[in-house]
């Protein structure tokens, strides 16, 4: 990453994101509430997880069947 970032910014002429892009007000307030965001989506999965087999008693099996519904949401989320 640190070497991406570099070539990015310093060597090459044309970067795939121009760095005007991260100089817009509001962007580190956005990156700040995607951090959280995303944390806060990772400890949901794991208690639901850890729920779903210790409290309930579901195989792993079940716990992945449980989760195809998120997994096609998101597909058809990020399609639109």
């Amino acid at each position: 990453m640190i070497v991406a970032g570099y070539v990015e910014c310093d060597v090459i002429s044309n970067p795939l994101l121009p760095q005007s892009l991260f100089r817009v007000p509001c962007m580190p307030a956005l990156n700040l509430g995607l951090f959280f965001n995303y944390g806060s989506l990772g400890i949901f999965i794991y208690y639901a997880t850890f729920y779903m087999e210790q409290i309930m008693g579901a195989t792993p099996f079940h716990v992945v069947a449980k989760y195809v519904p998120f997994a096609l949401g998101g597909c058809i989320i990020g399609t639109f």
